[in-house]
């Protein structure tokens, strides 16, 4: 059974949840006005689409088991910005290359896949998309392909 890592996370040390993504690549983004049926309310979905590679980690992993979650958390880079919270938020998440390094039993995958609209983290008035999830302390190399679709009021 995974189980999440017992360390503190210090937001700029080698465990920090950013310190695991090696790069994320935005792909294709769609925008499509809609209004609904039933309240006539025109609504934005917004569909982002990319990439995050998370990297191998060589550095505080030597006290933690194979079956500890370690999390990971990235801000889409195309993401609009949200001034209200978006009325509802999806994310499909899928591995689309993985290394297993000569060790084929080692768990891949992510846990607790969530995307959200969260504070500015430099202080701006606005909501930016984050993805967070957890990965085995045994990944490697990763690619996710994710898909975030955000419905929210039509500007």
């Amino acid at each position: 059974m995974l189980r999440r890592a017992p360390v503190d996370v210090d937001p700029g040390g080698p465990l920090s949840a950013h310190a695991l993504v090696e790069s994320v690549t935005a792909g294709p983004r769609t925008d499509v006005v809609v209004t609904e049926a039933v309240t006539d309310r025109r609504l934005r979905v917004t569909t982002y689409r990319g990439g995050v590679r998370i990297g191998r980690r060589t550095v505080g992993l030597t006290a933690l088991r194979p079956t500890e979650l370690l999390p990971v958390a990235f801000f889409l880079p195309d993401s609009l910005a949200y001034p209200r919270p978006p009325d509802a938020v999806d994310l499909q998440l899928a591995i689309s290359y993985f290394y297993a390094g000569g060790e084929l039993a080692k768990p891949q995958g992510a846990v607790d896949a969530r995307a959200a609209a969260v504070a500015d983290p430099r202080g701006g008035p606005d909501g930016w998309l984050q993805v967070t999830f957890a990965v085995p302390a045994t990944t490697e190399a990763v690619e996710f392909a994710y898909v975030v679709t955000v419905v929210s009021a039509a500007p």
